[in-house]
């Protein structure tokens, strides 16, 4: 891997137990577009819950994923990199105004107050979002992100042996928040991503996330739980899951009725965050929206089921970057847009089409929001 006189910004790399999503963007004439990407299935066991359990095998994987992606070559070794969200921490904090040299001593000492390492064993960053007044006291509100050392560690580890430089390692909300939200207002919204091995809620309102929580279930255990029901193979569970989803005229209704069982669980969840975001950040406002990402949220119908039971309108967003040039082509087909997405920068003429299908903007959230850091990265140097 070398960098060709920075021409090509820093690729996302999005890695979790089940797969690896690859994605780099390029700016051209203004405009973002895709310029490529690729997605590789991860063996079990060779990452579990985040942590990297077979290294050599996931470093050879990491190498195929580049050697193979999908659009253009990958010319750079820079890369921007998702940390597991069952092992990160975010959260929006509140503390007295304090002369910047005392700032960062003040975030560890509210930091030590919630999250459950001491600050010798995580690394840790944070951003002001802005100066308030409450109850007569000057305050700062500021971003909090941390992550254990180990875990960064053993990431920073497997890159650099698989010849890559990692120029930043993302929060995955904060990857999400960067892809799907760039209006500049106060709108209160939650974000659910239903990943294949985990899956989360994002709360985002005042312009920054308030906090991330991860939950219990995912596009796995979905699948597993169907396979066992109807005794079929994992392969087959999932090909059901996906064809059938919650639409009761499909497979005779036997797959929604499966569904409903970790439906309502996932309700019970999501209501007792909200629950808890009334009690304690209800100043904010209410939210009107949910924005579903991840592989899991493309299940039929999911939408509606939950936008009646919460009374929210629920949508798939198009990624920001791609909004305009999907508008101002009305007559398009889904399958021309995205293969305008992908160009040469150096050159006039189109590459072959990628398989890039609109239902993959959900489950490739994390990367995109991962290489759009990469730009952001490249136009600061």
């Amino acid at each position: 891997m070398f960098n060709l006189f920075s021409l090509q910004p820093a690729f996302g790399l999005d890695i979790s137990d089940l797969s690896l999503k690859l994605i780099q963007l390029q700016k051209f004439k203004n405009e973002i577009k895709l310029y490529a990407s690729n997605e590789m299935s991860v063996p079990a066991g060779y990452i579990v819950s985040g942590v990297i359990k077979n290294p050599e095998g996931v470093i050879e994987l990491i190498q195929k994923t580049i050697k193979t992606s999908l659009g253009n070559k990958i010319l750079t070794s820079n890369v921007v990199v998702s940390l597991p969200e069952t092992k990160t921490f975010i959260k929006l904090i509140e503390i007295s105004q304090v002369e910047n040299k005392k700032l960062k001593k003040v975030i560890k000492e509210e930091i030590s107050r919630h999250i459950p390492l001491t600050n010798e064993e995580i690394y840790f960053d944070w951003q002001i979002i802005k100066k308030i007044t409450k109850n007569n006291e000057k305050k700062i509100q500021i971003l909090v992100g941390a992550a254990p050392k180990n875990i960064v560690d053993s990431y920073t580890d497997i890159l650099k042996k698989a010849g890559l430089t990692p120029q930043v390692f993302e929060i995955e909300a904060c990857a999400i928040v960067n892809n799907l939200i760039q209006e500049k207002n106060d709108i209160p919204r939650i974000i659910l991503d239903l990943g294949a091995s985990r899956s989360s809620l994002i709360i985002y309102n005042n312009r920054t996330i308030q906090f991330s929580i991860s939950i219990s279930l995912s596009g796995e255990k979905i699948t597993q739980k169907i396979a066992e029901k109807l005794e079929i193979t994992l392969a087959q569970a999932e090909k059901a899951k996906k064809i059938c989803g919650f639409d009761e005229k499909k497979c005779e209704g036997i797959i929604k009725e499966i569904l409903e069982e970790y439906f309502f669980e996932l309700l019970e969840e999501i209501k007792r965050i909200l629950i808890f975001y009334k009690t304690y950040f209800s100043f904010h406002g209410t939210f009107k929206e949910m924005i579903l990402c991840g592989g899991g949220s493309n299940l039929i119908e999911l939408d509606v089921c939950l936008s009646k039971q919460l009374g929210l309108e629920v949508k798939r967003e198009i990624p920001w970057i791609f909004k305009s040039q999907c508008f101002n082509h009305k007559k398009a087909t889904w399958k021309s847009l995205i293969s305008d997405f992908f160009f040469w920068p150096l050159f006039s003429k189109k590459i072959k089409s990628c398989p890039f299908s609109e239902d993959k903007f959900a489950s490739f959230a994390t990367a995109l929001g991962l290489a759009l850091r990469g730009i952001m990265e490249a136009e600061e140097q």
